[in-house]
């Protein structure tokens, strides 16, 4: 069995890499290590971009330096500079061009300080034909506890396939770190409970491990993942309309925000 490649954003105008730092750590907790690409790019939205910002100008020793932070975990790593605009597209065509079964990217956001996650990251997510690890700083880096948040009530065809793509993509990751997998399903109308049977036998877990709960999607799952200690959420990022939608304040973006404590890993 071929390894994992693992597509990892790094932007040299910041000190810290916590997706990077993610990847090592949990490629330590796995039998089969995966493959790095390092994607090396500055968020225009999230950096200053001015001449006085010295970050910009990282010394090929620090570049070096991150490589070599990888290599001495005994990890192979390749590398890509790319200084152009819309590092979002660079990444989806590099993605594609290594054949990525993964991309993984800091998530800056914080909903307290009234920082969102960036237009740029939004497109990414929208775009992306695999799945995407949003890793958060303030989240744990242990990989005990798989959350999936499904939506079985939905009767059309593409939500079908997405709750499959996210109950697959769930325990997938709960085999590699020999974790416990749970589901969670939210319903707002009592007509339409979902069947928990049916969303056990899809989950392949006891029922103990199906969560239904009455409420908003982004109420439920982030509590659920709370009173589980879940450290990471798999959720679906894909609209009625058949991607998500551009418009903020969307359900996914809700549910992020709400998730401000665990990785999120999201499906298209």
């Amino acid at each position: 069995m071929k390894s994992e490649v693992i597509l990892v954003a790094v932007d040299p105008s910041r000190n810290f890499h916590p997706a990077l730092e993610r990847v090592i750590v949990n490629a330590s907790l796995r039998k089969k290590k995966p493959r790095l690409h390092l994607f090396i790019a500055v968020d225009a939205n999230a950096s200053k971009l001015n001449l006085g910002n010295e970050n910009l100008y990282p010394s090929l020793a620090v570049l070096n330096t991150l490589v070599q932070s990888v290599e001495a975990q005994g990890l192979i790593c390749d590398t890509e500079l790319y200084w152009a605009e819309h590092w979002q597209q660079g990444m989806l065509d590099a993605a594609k061009r290594i054949k990525a079964d993964l991309i993984v990217m800091t998530d800056h956001s914080n909903v307290s300080r009234n920082v969102f996650l960036a237009d740029s990251k939004w497109m990414l997510l929208r775009q992306a034909k695999r799945p995407v690890m949003l890793v958060r700083s303030g989240a744990s880096g242990r990989r005990e506890s798989i959350l999936a948040a499904v939506n079985m009530q939905a009767t059309d065809e593409d939500h079908k396939i997405l709750n499959s793509r996210i109950l697959a993509a769930g325990r997938l990751m709960a085999q590699q770190y020999r974790a416990e997998f749970h589901v969670v399903n939210a319903y707002q109308d009592s007509m339409r409970y979902p069947d928990r049977g049916l969303l056990v036998r899809a989950a392949e877990v006891d029922t103990a491990n199906v969560h239904v709960k009455k409420g908003a999607p982004e109420s439920v799952i982030a509590e659920t993942a709370a009173a589980l200690g879940a450290d990471v959420v798999v959720i679906g990022t894909m609209a009625r309309q058949g991607v998500m939608d551009s418009i903020r304040g969307h359900t996914s973006e809700r549910v992020l925000n709400n998730l401000q404590f665990q990785d999120v890993l999201t499906i298209n």
